[in-house]
């Protein structure tokens, strides 16, 4: 089996979506990648929630592509896109998935809008790892319905992206794979099970040397 093919089973496994249902809100968590915006305008345009909120400052990966914070560029291209400014908000606190989710959930509280049911849209390899950082970090009590989403497009057509070539992937794929079955141990996130397939795929390439992006 090739890398390609070992890192198709682990993206497969973290592109974690389901069927979309009307929501309260879209949350679009922050990084590099814009698309994850133009994806959030593209659902609120579609009827899917009448809120997005943006959420992410200035993480180690983007420190180097941004002169602002995520939430800002992301809300300034949403807008460019027609989303109108009344129908988004912007929490520019965060530095990681979970103060991504934590500080959402307070800025949510703060404005008195209805979360029982949310979109999560983040990059694809991403959405399962966000999925299992929220069922943690919201608070029990106020626990909503959760959907994933991300932008419609192949494993390979992803790395097609010189931003986003299949090296860096595969890198963080793996480590993201990593903190799936670490984090919980930490209190990060819940438990997932992994299917042996992803967990073979998981240790043939860290063996093979992508390992840059390990805890």
């Amino acid at each position: 089996m090739t890398d390609f093919e070992d890192a198709q089973i682990i993206w497969d496994y973290m592109r974690f979506e389901q069927p979309l249902k009307k929501a309260d809100v879209i949350i679009g968590l922050g990084s590099t990648d814009i698309r994850t915006a133009e994806w959030c305008a593209k659902l609120y345009h579609d009827g899917y929630a009448p809120y997005i909120l943006f959420t992410g400052a200035r993480g180690r990966m983007t420190r180097e592509a941004f002169t602002e914070n995520e939430a800002d560029v992301y809300a300034k291209r949403a807008i460019e896109l027609g989303v109108p400014e009344s129908a988004l908000l912007k929490e520019s606190r965060a530095a990681n998935t979970g103060e991504n989710i934590i500080y959402s959930y307070q800025l949510l509280q703060e404005m008195g809008l209805s979360a029982k049911s949310l979109i999560i849209v983040t990059k694809p390899y991403m959405l399962r790892r966000a999925y299992a950082t929220l069922m943690k970090q919201w608070p029990d009590e106020a626990k909503p319905d959760i959907q994933c989403s991300a932008i419609n497009v192949s494993f390979a057509e992803y790395c097609e992206d010189k931003m986003y070539p299949f090296d860096y992937v595969t890198n963080v794929m793996v480590g993201d794979l990593q903190r799936i079955r670490e984090y919980p141990k930490r209190g990060f996130q819940i438990e997932q099970e992994i299917p042996v397939e992803v967990t073979k795929a998981y240790d043939t390439l860290v063996g093979g040397g992508y390992t840059r992006h390990l805890l």
